[in-house]
């Protein structure tokens, strides 16, 4: 009186129970492929049920993680934003203490300590400027003003910008000849933020009395131009570097540890350079 035939979707099992009258005849051959068909069918439709259900919670987790992504980008955008001021304002007193304007400050471990107040406070600073750089960014809040640029001048302010912190680690900083007219279609800002970011790490990771060069070469097979920042830092290993350009992701290593940083400067760079094409 019952026909039992299985079902089966993904990794579940089923059972298909055709019932007869009681006092009929049993089930013959037809009666069997018939109720394999419609098994088959009942597979096909709880199958294309149970895509229908992972396409709308894949979407439904698509669409919320969407939207913690861009509430988080926010929140780190107008976080950043509300400690700038303030660093701003330490790092501003400091100075003017530094200076002695309204007199001399009289102890010298007060004018030290002054001192690393300055430092740690243009240290936060940076910091919370990449936060505040990645976080608008990630919200898609940062605009950019593409236009021509001499390449020449932004390597000098990048240069003369970074020369301090080299001489203290006794770094030599070279540049290779750029063409004065060697014009690059870019934004101005975003160019200078990812020079300073990538040199600034070179000088970082540099053990005293390194050597940096920067080298610039158009390429002839495109209208293009390569730049390269050459260091003899600790370098990167290997199975770091696909890794590098993620954001917060700093390459391993003992010496690596001995800097801080958010990891964050690279990620920057990537973003600038897809958001300039």
């Amino acid at each position: 009186p019952a026909l039992y035939l299985p079902i089966s979707v993904r990794d579940g099992r089923g059972v298909l129970v055709l019932l007869r009258n009681v006092g009929s005849e049993g089930f013959d051959r037809s009666h069997v492929t018939l109720g394999r068909k419609f098994a088959l069918l009942a597979s096909h439709a709880l199958a294309a049920r149970f895509a229908r259900d992972m396409i709308s919670s894949n979407a439904a987790r698509a669409l919320a993680a969407e939207e913690a992504s861009n509430a988080k980008s926010l929140f780190i955008a107008n976080f950043s934003h509300e400690l700038r001021t303030p660093l701003n304002a330490v790092i501003g007193f400091s100075d003017f203490i530094l200076t002695g304007i309204m007199g001399a400050i009289g102890n010298a471990k007060y004018e030290e300590y002054i001192g690393h107040i300055r430092s740690s406070g243009e240290h936060l600073l940076s910091i919370v400027n990449n936060l505040l750089l990645f976080g608008k960014m990630e919200a898609g809040q940062h605009s950019i003003e593409l236009e021509p640029v001499s390449l020449s001048d932004e390597m000098t302010y990048v240069c003369e910008m970074l020369a301090l912190e080299a001489g203290r680690q006794n770094i030599a900083l070279s540049v290779g000849h750029v063409d004065q007219d060697l014009l690059v279609w870019v934004d101005r800002q975003s160019l200078r933020q990812m020079l300073i970011n990538i040199v600034g790490n070179a000088i970082k990771f540099s053990a005293t009395g390194g050597a940096i060069h920067i080298d610039v070469q158009p390429e002839r097979a495109e209208p293009a131009v390569t730049v390269r920042i050459r260091d003899e830092g600790c370098g990167i290993p290997r199975e770091t570097l696909e890794q590098l350009g993620n954001p917060f992701v700093q390459a391993e290593g003992v010496f690596a540890r001995r800097h801080q940083g958010t990891g964050l400067g690279l990620a920057i760079c990537f973003g600038l350079a897809e958001a300039m094409g």
